[in-house]
This record gives C-alpha cells, sequence and structure tokens, in this order.
C-alpha cells in the first residue's frame, strides 16, 4: 500500500516524480522486519496519482489483480496530524482505483485495524471488495494450520457483517493438509486460489472444488452466504470439533428458511 514495507527511496525515481513526506512509525518486533523508524510515503496531494499510474502500468502488463498487502502500516504512524491528512486518502485512493482498474480482483490485505475497518469496510456506498480475514496461510507451520481455520471461522462473526467479501487466504494443494483446508475454502463462502509451486497440482483437489459450465469454463463453486462458526462460546482448546456453517440456495421470502443448507 505503502509501497514496500520500508517505504519508497526517498532518492528513487518515485520520489523524483511524486510529491514525498516523511513518516515515523513505532517500534514494532514482527518476523524480525524493519517496522519501526521513519519511512518515506507519497504526500496527499499525489496519492490518487500514484495508485493510477500504478494499476494502469500493472494492467498495461497483463496483470489483472493485486493484493494490496500490509495496509496496517498507518495504523504505527506516531503523528495524528498525519494519520489525519493521509489514512483516509490513502484508503479512498487505493479503493477508488483498484475498482477501476481491477474491478473486484483486488485483496485488502493485513487491514484488519479501526481506521480501515469503520471508514472503508463499514460503509455500504461502494461496492464490496475482498479483505483477508486472517493471518497468513504458513505452509511450513504445522501447529498453524488448525488456527488458521478456526481463526476465519470466528472472525467471520463479525466481518459477515461488513460490507466486505472475507478471504480466507491462497493455500496448497500438494500439502499434507491440503484437502482440509480445501473444504474449509469450499465452506468459506470467499475466494478459493492457490499458492501452488509450478508445476505441482492435485487436479483432483482441485475438480472437487470447481465445475464445468456449458461454455466449457472451469469455475469455482461458492455457497451463497459467507461461512462461519456455529458455536460462538466454543474455545480454540476445548475438546469440540469446529463446525463451521453455510448454505447453498435462496432465503424463503416469508419465512426466512434456507432451501438447502449444509455445515461442514
Amino acid at each position: 500500500m505503502l509501497g514496500y514495507w520500508g517505504g519508497l527511496s526517498s532518492t528513487g525515481n518515485l520520489a523524483k516524480k511524486y510529491s514525498t513526506v516523511k513518516v515515523n512509525r513505532r517500534e514494532e518486533q514482527r518476523r524480525n522486519l524493519p517496522l519501526g523508524g521513519p519511512m518515506t510515503v507519497v504526500a496527499e496531494e499525489d496519492v490518487m496519482n500514484f495508485y493510477n499510474d500504478f494499476y494502469t502500468f500493472l494492467w498495461r502488463c497483463g496483470i489483472t489483480g493485486v493484493k494490496t498487502d500490509a495496509q496496517f502500516m498507518s495504523d504505527l504512524w506516531t503523528s495524528a496530524p498525519v494519520r489525519r491528512s493521509l489514512i483516509n486518502k490513502y484508503l479512498d485512493a487505493w479503493a477508488i482505483q483498484s475498482m477501476r482498474h481491477f474491478s473486484s480482483r483486488a485483496i485488502s490485505c493485513m487491514s484488519q485495524t479501526p481506521d480501515i475497518l469503520f471508514h472503508s469496510q463499514l460503509p455500504k456506498n461502494r461496492p464490496p471488495f475482498l479483505v483477508r480475514n486472517s493471518d497468513d496461510f504458513f505452509p511450513d507451520v504445522v501447529a498453524s494450520h488448525p488456527w488458521h481455520v478456526f481463526v476465519n471461522a470466528y472472525n467471520s462473526l463479525f466481518t459477515r457483517f461488513l460490507n466486505v467479501l472475507p478471504d480466507w487466504d491462497m493455500f496448497q494443494t500438494v500439502h499434507d493438509y491440503s484437502a482440509f483446508h480445501a473444504a474449509a475454502r469450499c465452506v468459506s463462502g470467499g475466494p478459493i486460489y492457490i499458492t501452488d509451486a509450478p508445476g505441482e497440482h492435485d487436479l483432483n483437489l482441485i475438480g472437487q472444488m470447481t465445475a464445468t459450465t456449458i461454455r466449457d469454463e472451469t469455475v469455482v463453486l461458492r455457497n451463497s452466504v459467507v461461512g462461519r462458526t456455529t458455536a460462538p462460546y466454543v474455545g480454540y482448546h476445548d475438546d469440540v470439533l469446529l463446525k463451521v456453517g453455510s448454505y447453498n440456495g435462496k432465503l424463503n421470502s416469508y419465512s426466512g428458511t434456507t432451501v438447502r443448507r449444509h455445515a461442514c
């Protein structure tokens, strides 16, 4: 959202093309990433131009979707005047330009901070957009896999009421937990996408999550509503199976009941 984890180069080509401002971040320890100290970002008057130019360039290169990462970074800025003048400008510029260039194919990632939740994700005056519903998928951390699905199922209790489509993150189809993650994505009601190594795909598993249209196009099967836990007061360490409820069908306009329902 702000260039990269460390912002823009203060002497680079972008700093020469756009007005910039230096901001300070409070010190945070996050996987040894350099999150503290000063960073250079595009100034208020050029934010919209920056995103328009950037996304125009990506579109012309054949890029059809983006994930805008590290959006929480603005929450670390220590200066109140900087936060007041820049945060909403960045959020609005990103929303407008991502919708203009990529339609719904833009993921708002690391954006579960109050500033973003209440300014961008709560109002209903714009089309809903994809929002990462949890921390990342960590293929090499065994303990992270049940926790990842648990957190998504519980976060959806809240995020399903926002103007967003919760994204449970990508996963690998060739992995010890691939079927586990595939099932979770299928009941999530959100996007399903993979991060396989090139040429390493479980086509049988992919086939179970997709279908072929009459035009011989492959489409992702998706529920009518987003999935969420059906037992909101069960803790992660309780000896109870996680239940994720969703359904595929239409609401009865008179009774409010569903035509077809399933839980996983």
